[in-house]
């Protein structure tokens, strides 16, 4: 289920949506809305565009589904959706759903199109500095109250591994988010 060259990418058009995202949609009153895959990540995790008006075409939401024992948290994103709120455009956070060991994060669409879309594949200059208009203004969020750690710490603990000497860690010279 990975892209071919094992990074992630659109999936092919024709990629079916996990049964537990169509059930976590249909209990959301989202059954008959039009999905499309969008991205697939290297976890095997899966992104679709839902349209619930297939008149305006208009991307309503995005589902993202990942499989068991992918690593990746959707609670986690979306816990970091929520927080952000307020301080960054972001896609607002409409549903978690864990079905079994599978989890459904169910957003809101924002306005634009995404990094991967021709027009921007074609253009890498103007989407480079696109990007990193982005990514100032990301990283210019005030984080003084963020609760989330990636420390080198926190990092070695959530590998797995013992933390013999953090102060060998490198400094850090400016949180940014």
């Amino acid at each position: 289920m990975h892209p071919p060259s094992g990074l992630a990418a659109p999936p092919p058009i024709d990629t079916a949506a996990p049964a537990a995202l169509q059930q976590a949609l249909s209990s959301s009153g989202l059954s008959a809305a039009d999905l499309t895959p969008v991205w697939q990540n290297r976890a095997g995790g899966l992104t679709f565009s839902v349209v619930v008006d297939q008149a305006s075409g208009s991307i309503d939401y995005f589902a993202k589904w990942n499989p068991a024992g992918s690593g990746e948290s959707l609670a986690d994103e979306a816990e970091r959706l929520t927080w952000i709120q307020g301080r960054h455009p972001a896609p607002i956070v409409v549903d978690l759903v864990t079905v079994g060991t599978e989890e459904i994060l169910l957003t809101r669409a924002l306005p634009g199109e995404s990094a991967v879309a021709p027009r921007w594949r074609n253009d890498p200059e103007k989407t480079i500095h696109a990007l990193g208009v982005g990514l100032r203004k990301l990283h210019s969020v005030a984080i003084d109250d963020c609760p989330f750690d990636w420390g080198v710490e926190h990092r070695m603990r959530s590998a797995g591994n013992a933390i013999a000497s953090p102060e060998s860690a490198p400094s850090i010279e400016k949180l940014v988010l």
